[in-house]
């Protein structure tokens, strides 16, 4: 039996119809990165990547495979810019909060010395915008205020919010958000425009 190409399945069975995707992808990962031991941990990788987007998936909008393969071939490039990042030296990792018990591990970046590679990648992300987000995301790189940008581009200052949170899933998408410091999305409903 076909099941509907518009139902919403689970992500087990999601990722069971894309394990040749997670596969492949962490092959490659392993290839690029020299790193041929590492495959079942990319693939891990990738398959937790999936899990915790999954909630994203709209069967309106596309086919699972679609979906899960987007979501893999963004996270590759996340993983290919941070070997690049820490093998040049860009970046370190801490364990916020910082206890011996517990906590996360965060990979934090050293913004100075960013080779210009991935400034470029992000320069050609706000190209890639058109008004008003491309300006508003210039604005706001820029260190203006998300009044300031209001009022320059008459808008609501709700509406700039609205603006910067696509601007920051556009750049997540891209696996460069954390070159702008883009605000919460509490912040962003916490406005109120009198």
């Amino acid at each position: 039996m076909i099941a509907n190409p518009n139902s919403h399945p689970d992500v087990d069975t999601a990722l069971r119809q894309t394990e040749f995707i997670l596969s492949s992808v962490a092959r490659r990962l392993s290839e690029k990165l020299h790193d041929p031991s590492g495959v079942d941990d990319y693939r891990q990788e990738l398959a937790l990547h999936v899990l915790q987007r999954w909630d994203n998936f709209d069967p309106s909008r596309g086919t699972v495979h679609g979906f899960v393969h987007h979501l893999v071939e963004n996270r590759e490039h996340d993983l290919i810019r941070k070997f690049y990042r820490k093998r040049h030296g860009c970046g370190q990792t801490i364990q916020w909060p910082v206890s011996p018990h517990d906590g996360e591990l965060f990979d934090v970046i050293d913004h100075r010395s960013v080779p210009g590679e991935d400034w470029r990648e992000v320069d050609a992300a706000i190209d890639g915008l058109i008004a008003p987000e491309k300006t508003i995301c210039q604005l706001y790189r820029t260190g203006h205020t998300i009044s300031e940008i209001a009022n320059r581009l008459n808008l609501s200052r709700s509406a700039i919010y609205r603006s910067l949170q696509f601007v920051g899933e556009y750049f997540e998408n891209r696996g460069l958000r954390e070159y702008i410091d883009f605000p919460s999305a509490q912040e962003a409903n916490s406005v109120t425009d009198v």
